[in-house]
């Protein structure tokens, strides 16, 4: 039995006016679905990952739709392995503070991960609420003391959660829209959950940076859809939110940052969404596509080409990317690669997704029992935060090893 659904139509707009974009990425399993207990090839759940573009609006999509319980059941990416991020949220925090009044403002995150943004909004004096799908962050959350919901949001979440706290005045979403089954009940569910007037805070993957950047390897089952201002105009439009700002953020190599308030008894009526972001061109966004598949093709020689002059190569982060970028560029059964450390503690002692690799923590590099080989090169997997990582490889394995960061191009330092 498949482990996913074909797309018949737009996730934004209901077209089914949908076309092969020119770019996919081969059968591989789930990006984040670390193995454990030994490698099961018989079991595995893999899927090809091919982007569609909508001719009606523009939008780009995964045709495959994987089942969400396969995806996020048992999820394993958490954002505060990374400093970076621990400070964006921080500062994040602070930012959204300044906008919203009132003594203790009720904030609800949707996807709220390891419940670091939500440690942020409580020091701002925020009442903060999270929902999340995984058992396994809804427990570390609670045993720190967060209020965060084991549930998927939706429309029947929200409606148990005001009859139980009442409505919130600002909802966020951190690069997690991009996952969602239904974009247009998780839209419903946060205009249900907020007060009038009140704030719903995005951040999602910048598709134009994604095209700038040729980062292919943000390309996974996970990242159903791939969204421009645009889209967001639409998705607003449609749901009784209106544009207050937007503006781009440096995460996950370019995000964008868009704040909507719902609308309230008085508001007029004149539809402004749309003079925020420009209209997407959908042949535009097909020969973008097209040509990202081609940077993708000179990036696999150039990568190839600079790890043939070694043996013994080590990676440090196994990111969700990770993986699309193994598969992608043919190289996920290189026998030059021998393991991978990371610094979660939840992929740790696991396999990488496909089971072709160990994942130690750092420590385990010294530790006598395992016999783990010194490398004498370290590709960055988690090449969006290089320079919270090139600090520990060189305390880890010396000042003259050679580091390759993939992507946004191959170098070598």
């Amino acid at each position: 039995m498949s482990c996913y659904t074909v797309l018949k139509q737009c996730r934004v707009c209901g077209s089914p006016a949908l076309r092969y974009s020119g770019f996919g990425l081969p059968k591989m399993p789930m990006a984040n679905r670390f193995e454990r207990g030994g490698v099961n090839h018989t079991t595995r759940p893999v899927a090809p990952l091919t982007v569609l573009v909508c001719m009606s609006c523009g939008h780009s999509q995964l045709r495959e739709q994987v089942n969400p319980h396969l995806l996020f059941d048992d999820y394993v990416y958490t954002t505060g392995t990374s400093a970076s991020f621990r400070a964006h949220f921080i500062a994040y925090a602070k930012w959204l503070r300044e906008r919203v009044g009132g003594p203790v403002p009720r904030s609800l995150e949707i996807g709220s991960n390891d419940g670091m943004l939500m440690e942020a909004m409580v020091k701002e004096g925020f009442d903060a609420f999270g929902v999340e799908p995984s058992y396994q962050l809804v427990d570390n959350c609670r045993g720190r003391n967060l209020k965060v919901s084991h549930a998927s949001f939706d429309t029947d979440f929200a409606r148990d959660f005001i009859r139980a706290n009442s409505r919130v005045h600002v909802v966020t979403a951190n690069n997690v829209l991009a996952h969602v089954e239904n974009l247009h009940e998780v839209l419903n569910a946060a205009a249900a959950v907020l007060m009038p007037g009140g704030l719903l805070a995005l951040e999602v993957q910048n598709l134009d940076k994604l095209f700038e950047g040729g980062l292919f390897d943000m390309v996974y089952a996970e990242h159903r859809d791939y969204h421009t201002g645009w889209s967001w105009a639409i998705l607003f439009a449609l749901h009784g939110f209106v544009f207050t700002e937007h503006l781009d953020v440096p995460t996950h190599g370019g995000s964008l940052r868009i704040i909507g308030r719902l609308k309230k008894s008085g508001d007029s009526p004149e539809d402004v969404h749309r003079r925020f972001f420009p209209h997407v061109d959908p042949y535009a966004t097909l020969i973008r596509w097209e040509l990202l598949a081609g940077h993708m093709r000179r990036t696999s020689a150039e990568l190839k080409d600079a790890l043939k002059s070694f043996n013994n190569v080590v990676i440090y982060g196994a990111p969700a990317k990770l993986t699309s970028l193994m598969y992608g560029l043919g190289i996920a059964e290189d026998l030059c690669f021998k393991y991978v450390i990371d610094d979660s503690p939840t992929k740790q002692y696991s396999h990488t997704p496909g089971g072709h690799l160990p994942v130690y923590s750092r420590e385990a590099v010294n530790h006598v029992d395992l016999h783990l080989p010194k490398p004498d090169a370290v590709l960055i997997g988690a090449w969006n935060v290089a320079d919270d990582i090139v600090p520990r490889i060189r305390e880890l394995f010396g000042a003259k090893v050679p580091i390759i960061v993939p992507l946004p191009k191959v170098v070598v330092l």
